[in-house]
């Protein structure tokens, strides 16, 4: 139904490793992501493998996984939850640089979040998406983008029940421009 409805990418879920539970529940969640990976793949939808991890064994093993299956083009990762933290970030980026290292074959990363590393990121994998999602939740909550050296929110009030299209359309191109001048790299795209 997806490839029905025009979808010509997704990503394999993100199912969340802990650091407060047996190392299984760990594995198992890796392993829940490479099966949905694989079946997405099967039924001929291309699909970005989301390679969670958490420790430098994580991420060998990945690096093996990926190495071995050609049919893996793209990767996917989130930098939004607790690989956001500012101590991990910077380890997580490492991490995902030495996977697309090692693979040693073009690779595509989808990227949610992770500013701070995306030029790093950039510099390792061919190509580099960066999801957006804050303009459409960020128009939702009546906000404007505003672009005074960073990115910041205003309020964007609006009379009850009219749309809000052309502050979606605005904020969609803010953020578009404030992504394009905090990159320094070639190869990065965006899209919301």
């Amino acid at each position: 139904m997806l490839i029905r409805l025009g979808v010509q990418l997704t990503t394999s879920p993100n199912y969340s490793l802990f650091i407060d539970v047996p190392r299984w529940d760990d594995m198992h969640a890796m392993k829940r992501i490479a099966i949905v990976h694989s079946e997405f793949q099967s039924e001929g939808l291309l699909a970005a493998l989301h390679v969670n991890g958490r420790t430098d064994s994580d991420f060998r093993r990945w690096a093996e996984f990926v190495g071995a299956r050609p049919e893996v083009t793209h990767l996917a990762y989130e930098f939004t939850t607790g690989t956001g933290w500012a101590e991990r970030q910077e380890q997580h980026a490492d991490w995902l640089c030495g996977l697309a290292s090692t693979v040693k074959r073009p690779l595509k990363l989808v990227l949610r979040g992770g500013m701070d590393v995306a030029n790093k990121l950039a510099s390792a994998f061919d190509q580099v998406t960066i999801l957006d999602t804050t303009s459409f939740f960020k128009t939702m909550m009546r906000k404007r983008a505003s672009l005074n050296g960073r990115l910041a929110w205003v309020e964007a009030r609006t009379a009850a029940g009219s749309p809000v299209d052309a502050l979606f359309a605005e904020n969609i191109r803010s953020v578009g421009s404030w992504i394009e001048k905090s990159l320094s790299t070639p190869g990065v795209t965006e899209t919301h």
